[in-house]
């Protein structure tokens, strides 16, 4: 059983061995086999070690473990067929690094074992050459170990065996599957190529087949990294254009951020990047763009609720790579700010404050809001940034326009600060101070009268200025409490 390579993901060879061990627990294979042996081939790289190994997991309970271990490799081989003999087992080599674990074990083997008994053998594979290697070991095991019938599992079967079930019952699937089968068959060096296809394919089984032939023609043999941006695009054509906003608005979190999808929907809302329709609020259509990213591989769920709702998500590197470079190219995201707020800000916001009238900034030269000067190198406070900004706004209607200021876990933020966001960002539609220091609240809130999600958790926050009640009328999401 061999694993997808993916040279990124130093545990993608755990896939192999999760489904040997998922064969190896079920109920069936207990029933079936007399013995069951799991050899953890990694953790013993010697012949002698796999021999003790299987020898302790099939010998009766009179031979004791310090006795093997005195036994050498013959002894060893004849006392694993003689209880092996006449019997059905299953043997399982997990996670080998060498080419040909099998070569330690066929000698140990009864001659008049069956075709009911079997060996599972699943490599640690991380780069393609290594997969060929062990592909050419196994091909001259065939032509010396004439006794067994070889069978060869791969990630490429797995995917399209996949394929075939999500196309079944779309138009043309026997064209349709001929074309996907040569684009699995271009990625098969690359796990992450192969998800997209299998995505693409679960979001949309009806893309027609001019598409698919389109991709195929894109798409080059051994070439990964080219195949993986041309898939991300595939999957990317397919989103409406309000829902690949949604996808570059992504660019603005740092890579390898885990991003609160809550959070994430109502930013979106409060961009007006998503509005509501006939049928659905501009809340629950935003979820609906959440999941559409979902099913496309675009995002991915790295943490699930007990409801089975995701919690948090992240971008893959890949995908991470091409929503920058579209960003770039569309003139979207927050590109003129340091890396450490850009998130924090409206997408558009970046925009905006770089197109301050000329004669302003060159009023007030040390004060350019859009790009506030780097810390020093020896002040590691968060916050520096954050605050050196909000200080230095100037009075301008463009600061007006800023929709979204996310403070989250800023600590040491203060209700001055929180009094220069009230007085210049008047128009904010979402602000969150979750996890911060602030105990309470300026009475110039009820100055954000288009706020919509307004979030206080994880805050000492208890009250509201008296006013700010009844002037917050747009205020949709109050979130409070310490969760």
């Amino acid at each position: 059983v061999t694993p997808p390579v993916d040279a990124s993901n130093p545990e993608a060879h755990k896939r192999a061995t999760d489904l040997a061990r998922t064969v190896y627990d079920h109920p069936d294979a207990a029933s079936h086999f007399n013995f069951k042996v799991w050899v953890d081939a990694k953790r013993n790289t010697k012949r002698k070690e796999r021999l003790q190994c299987i020898l302790k997991q099939v010998q009766p309970h009179s031979i004791e473990d310090h006795q093997i271990s005195t036994w050498d490799e013959m002894k060893l081989e004849q006392e694993i067929q003689q209880h092996l003999k006449g019997q059905k087992f299953l043997i399982i080599l997990a996670d080998h690094e060498d080419h040909s674990p099998w070569a330690d074990i066929t000698k140990a083997l009864p001659t008049d074992h069956t075709s009911d008994s079997a060996i599972i053998v699943t490599p640690m594979i991380q780069q393609t050459p290594h997969l060929h290697g062990w592909y050419i070991a196994s091909f001259f095991f065939l032509l010396k170990d004439y006794r067994c019938n070889v069978h060869f599992l791969s990630y490429l079967d797995t995917a399209l065996k996949k394929a075939t079930q999500l196309l079944d019952g779309s138009n043309y699937m026997e064209e349709s599957m001929g074309i996907v089968e040569q684009i699995l068959k271009r990625c098969r060096w690359d796990s992450f190529s192969t998800k997209m296809v299998l995505h693409a394919l679960h979001a949309n089984p009806h893309r027609s087949n001019e598409d698919w032939k389109k991709l195929l023609h894109r798409l080059k043999d051994f070439s990964t990294l080219s195949n993986a941006n041309q898939i991300v695009r595939f999957c990317y054509d397919d989103l409406p254009s309000h829902y690949k906003m949604c996808l570059l608005y992504l660019s603005i979190f740092p890579q390898d951020s885990k991003i609160r999808r809550t959070s994430l929907v109502r930013r979106w809302v409060a961009e007006n990047l998503i509005i509501r329709t006939h049928e659905l609020n501009a809340l629950d259509h935003a979820e609906h763009a959440f999941n559409a990213l979902v099913a496309r591989g675009l995002v991915l769920p790295c943490e699930i609720g007990p409801e089975g709702k995701v919690k948090f998500c992240k971008v893959h590197p890949h995908v991470c790579s091409f929503i920058a470079k579209m960003a770039r190219e569309e003139n979207v995201g927050n590109t003129g700010l340091l890396p450490e707020f850009a998130h924090c800000l409206s997408i558009r916001n970046g925009i905006q404050l770089q197109q301050l009238p000329k004669k302003r900034q060159a009023t007030y030269p040390n004060t350019c809001c859009w790009r506030p000067q780097k810390p020093p190198a020896s002040t590691k406070d968060p916050l520096y940034v954050i605050v050196t900004f909000l200080n230095s706004l100037l009075a301008s209607s463009q600061l007006g326009l800023v929709k979204v200021l996310d403070l989250e876990g800023c600590n040491g933020l203060k209700k001055q600060n929180l009094k220069i966001i009230c007085n210049k960002l008047f128009q904010l539609k979402y602000l969150s101070l979750r996890n911060t220091d602030l105990t309470d609240l300026p009475k110039e809130i009820d100055k954000l009268r288009y706020l919509e999600t307004f979030d206080i958790r994880q805050t000492k926050i208890r009250s509201f200025p008296t006013k700010a009640i009844g002037m917050l009328q747009k205020l949709v999401h109050l979130l409070a409490g310490h969760t």
